[in-house]
C-alpha cells in the first residue's frame, strides 16, 4: 500500500458505472485510479477514470467527496468549510492557467455535483474537476528510478521547465509532492498532475530570479536530486 492513497478501488469502487455532469458534459465512470482521505479538509479524495459521449478520449475526474465532520464549534466548521472551498477553487484555476506548459492536464471543467452525490455523506457536497487523463506511471512507482540516472536527470530537467512556466503565471507550490510527478517511458515526457498544493503569489514573477534545476522549489519535489 502506498502512503499517499489507499489501494485503488478500495472504497469506490462501486462508482465505476455511474454518471456525473460537470460543465455540460457527460461522463461515465470506468476505473477507480486512487483514492485517499484528506482529514485537514474532511474531505475523501478520489480520482476516476471515465469516458464521455461523443468522444474515444479518456478523461480523469477528481472528486472531492465531504465527510461528516468531528464535534467542533459552529465556527470551527464554517472555517474549514471555507479553507476547504478555497482549496478546491485554487486547484482548479490553477490547472486551467497553467495548462499551456504541456506537462500538466488540460483541464475540461469543473462543478459541484447535486444533492445526494456523496456515497460517503448522502448530505455534503462533491465537487469535481475533469481533466485530461495523463499517460506515464507516478516516479514513486517506478520502482528501480533510483538507479537510472539519466532518466532522474531528464525529469528534472523538465520539470525545471514546468515549474518555471508556472511561476511565470504566478503560481509555486507550497508543499511538493513526489508522487504528482508521471512520467511516460515511451515518450520520454513528464506530467504534473496535481495543483492541490499551489497558491497563487501576490508579487510580479518577472522581478523574480527564474527557476534553475538547483532551485529549492524544484530540489523540494525528492528523487534523490543534489546541487550541481
Amino acid at each position: 500500500m502506498n502512503d499517499y492513497r489507499y489501494p485503488n478501488g478500495m472504497m469506490m469502487i462501486a462508482q465505476v458505472g455511474r454518471e456525473m455532469v460537470i460543465s455540460n458534459h457527460r461522463y461515465t465512470i470506468t476505473k477507480v485510479l486512487s483514492e485517499k482521505p484528506k482529514r485537514e479538509l474532511h474531505e475523501y479524495w478520489v480520482v476516476y477514470e471515465a469516458t464521455a459521449v461523443g468522444t474515444t478520449q479518456r478523461f480523469a475526474l477528481k472528486v472531492r467527496y465531504q465527510l461528516v465532520a468531528p464535534s467542533l464549534s459552529e465556527r470551527d466548521l464554517e472555517s474549514e468549510g471555507r479553507m476547504a472551498e478555497d482549496c478546491f477553487n485554487e486547484e482548479h484555476r490553477a490547472l486551467r492557467e497553467c495548462e499551456g506548459s504541456g506537462h500538466t492536464p488540460r483541464y475540461f471543467g469543473h462543478g459541484e455535483l447535486p444533492q445526494g452525490a456523496n456515497p460517503h455523506y448522502p448530505a455534503g457536497y462533491a465537487r469535481v474537476i475533469a481533466m485530461s487523463l495523463v499517460r506515464g506511471t507516478s516516479v514513486v512507482e517506478i520502482e528501480d528510478l533510483r538507479f537510472r540516472d539519466q532518466v532522474r536527470a531528464a525529469i528534472r530537467e523538465k520539470l525545471t521547465e514546468t515549474l518555471e512556466y508556472i511561476r511565470l503565471k504566478g503560481w509555486t507550490f507550497f508543499e511538493p509532492e513526489t508522487e504528482q510527478i508521471f512520467y511516460d517511458s515511451s515518450t520520454k515526457k513528464i506530467c504534473l498532475v496535481g495543483f492541490s498544493r499551489a497558491g497563487k503569489e501576490d508579487y510580479d514573477p518577472k522581478e523574480e530570479e527564474p527557476f534553475t534545476k538547483n532551485s529549492m522549489d524544484v530540489l523540494a519535489f525528492g528523487l534523490g536530486w543534489r546541487v550541481e
